[in-house]
């Protein structure tokens, strides 16, 4: 399992304190140490030092001596910085409980065996990391990242009542600073990345954590999207499980992913301190008493040895399983949909998540048939029927949204010919641009115009200049037109293809370019009573932004129609000018009809 969650700027000190002592009052759990090229480029090697591990939370060089980012010691405040996100990697219960009964060589084999498998994992990780830089954060490109490490072995208690059960689990904190692999320079870093490929890297886990655990004799079977290992008693997991039916029963009822996350992180009690080798004895007592000791966890290694197995062959029998159990599921798939299932399938064939990864590209490229497109992702299956029969939905769907665009870019022109202005708001950027170019309404996000119409229109003038404009037009040492042109007022806003004509023919200023092209922006959010928004979007009263636009446009004197209420209109116009075709067809038959008969 692999959850992800930010963490706070007032939280160092919980994480930094991970670095000098655990939930033990005796003993401590393995040392935290550093991960990532990122780490190693700004020289953190090996174990983490506190104080380290505080400077670099903060933004700062390991010795404190230097910002590696522009807001680096932000930690209160409203532009308080992002330090980090919490990715916490979860093994499978059995595994818990095999390491907690094990004797102390096999549950460091074991603990290798699940750290290795993060390692893995987080090699992916770096190579999607992402940083800007440039003017705006324009420029997008690839960053190393710096993660400290921390391995732990019990999890919450439910309540003051119970002992923690064993989870064997390690948070890697991966730090705000990502060291740029073009230039070397240290910049933030985009979470995105954390939080879309949740799944696809916490299956990516189980997959290398079943192969290391296979090659240890060990074997595994799979439990829903995860596995666990043959052997170990269904009573023992669910008995040392308690935090796990918390964390079920908090989050009861409710759908949204990012929403259950939220629950359990609340949910969360404050980790108690306990003497490890008492817990491991309490464990392990408790485990003797179902027969489940030291000897117990031997014996499930000691089987046949395995044949090696060629891993060629192996990922093609993992991915025929997967997809065969895909398809009886479902006719159709994305490529997520294949991967999650080849990993999940790997977990019994001890491939890891590389070698099933490029299993499913290989299907995907050499034998399933592509089908349409859904939402912006590509559709596959591996039935000929379905694929024509999908094809030719996705085509009939294409020409009905092809003419509901041509619908809205209609009403525009209209709109726009009775001298309204008419501008677009979405719940997305993709959405938006997407808009924009099917209809010709220039289109943002619902957030950036709530954002920008609340700003205003005052631009920011530097002020030693509009002092000295205003002074010498003032004491009529220049011009009204001297004065607009020092304030980058003097030139009309066009278009931006226009601004930057003038500007490379030596027409106008770079200042006074970048100001047209503010003004060319801004002027889609000037609102008054002749402008018209169309929202791409349901009208409802618990959405705060939308009800947040829909007053800010109205107050000023414009009107915000929904992109329903346009097709809807359109629909009834049609059906009424149908409607009196048929009736003047009627007509004329019966007229017609008469002269016949005449």
């Amino acid at each position: 399992m692999l959850s992800v969650g930010a963490m706070g700027a007032g939280s160092v000190s919980y994480y930094a304190n991970l670095a000098k002592e655990d939930y033990y009052n005796n003993e401590q759990e393995p040392e935290g140490v550093w991960l990532g090229t990122g780490a190693e480029r700004l020289g953190l090697k090996g174990v983490i030092k506190e104080e380290e591990l505080r400077n670099v939370f903060r933004g700062f060089s390991p010795d404190g001596e230097r910002k590696l980012v522009q807001n680096a010691g932000k930690m209160t405040g409203e532009k308080s910085r992002d330090s980090g996100w919490d990715l916490t990697f979860s093994a499978p219960k059995s595994i818990s409980l095999v390491a907690a009964v094990a004797d102390e060589q096999t549950r460091q084999v074991i603990e290798k065996a699940h750290f290795a498998a993060i390692r893995d994992v987080m090699k992916e990780v770096e190579n999607s990391t992402i940083t800007r830089k440039g003017k705006g954060g324009k420029i997008y490109e690839k960053a190393d990242i710096v993660c400290a490490t921390f391995q732990h072995s019990t999890s919450r208690a439910v309540n003051n009542e119970f002992l923690p059960d064993m989870q064997l689990h390690t948070h890697v904190l991966v730090l705000n600073i990502g060291v740029s692999i073009s230039d070397g320079k240290t910049r933030t870093i985009r979470s995105e990345n954390f939080f879309n490929n949740q799944q696809l890297w916490g299956r990516a886990y189980r997959a290398n954590l079943a192969r290391n655990m296979t090659a240890l004799n060990f074997e595994c079977e799979r439990v829903g999207d995860s596995f666990e290992l043959k052997g170990v008693p269904k009573e023992l997991i669910g008995e040392f499980s308690k935090r796990t039916e918390q964390v079920k029963s908090q989050t009861a009822g409710i759908t949204d992913k990012a929403e259950k996350e939220r629950v359990k992180l609340r949910g969360r009690t404050v980790k108690n301190s306990f003497n490890r080798e008492e817990l491991f004895k309490f464990w392990k007592e408790e485990c003797a008493k179902q027969g489940f000791t030291a000897q117990t966890v031997l014996k499930l290694t000691d089987r046949e040895s395995q044949t090696e197995k060629s891993i060629e062959i192996e990922t093609q029998k993992c991915v025929e399983v997967a997809v065969s159990k895909l398809q009886a599921k479902q006719t159709l798939f994305t490529e997520k949909d294949l991967k999650f299932a080849v990993l999940e399938e790997a977990t019994t064939h001890g491939i890891g998540s590389k070698n099933a990864e490029k299993g499913a590209a290989q299907f995907l490229k050499n034998r399933a048939i592509f089908a349409g497109e859904r939402n912006g992702e590509k559709i596959y299956t591996t039935d000929q029927q379905a694929a024509a029969e999908t094809k030719k939905f996705f085509a009939e769907k294409e020409a009905v949204e092809k003419a509901q665009f041509q619908s809205l870019s209609n009403f525009r022109k209209n709109l726009e010919t009775d001298g309204y202005k008419v501008i677009g708001a979405t719940f997305t950027n993709a959405k938006a641009r997407d808009f924009q170019s099917k209809t010709g309404i220039k289109t943002a996000t619902i957030r950036k115009t709530n954002a920008e119409i609340k700003k205003g229109f005052k631009h920011k003038t530097n002020a030693k200049r509009k002092i000295l404009a205003e002074f010498k037009y003032a004491t009529h040492q220049i011009s009204k037109e001297t004065r607009d042109k020092m304030l980058g007022q003097y030139h009309k806003p066009e278009t931006k293809a226009i601004n930057e004509f003038k500007y490379a023919t030596w027409q106008i200023s770079k200042n006074q370019r970048d100001f047209l092209n503010y003004q060319v922006e801004r002027e889609q959010f000037k609102i008054d009573e002749k402008t018209v928004l169309i929202l791409d979007a349901k009208i409802s009263e618990r959405n705060r932004e939308i009800k947040t636009i829909i007053s800010e446009i109205k107050n000023r004197g414009g009107k915000v129609i929904t992109v329903s209420e346009i097709l809807q209109a359109n629909r009834q116009e049609q059906q009424t000018r149908e409607a009196q075709a048929n009736e003047l067809s009627n007509a004329q038959e019966q007229t017609y009809t008469l002269n016949q008969q005449r």
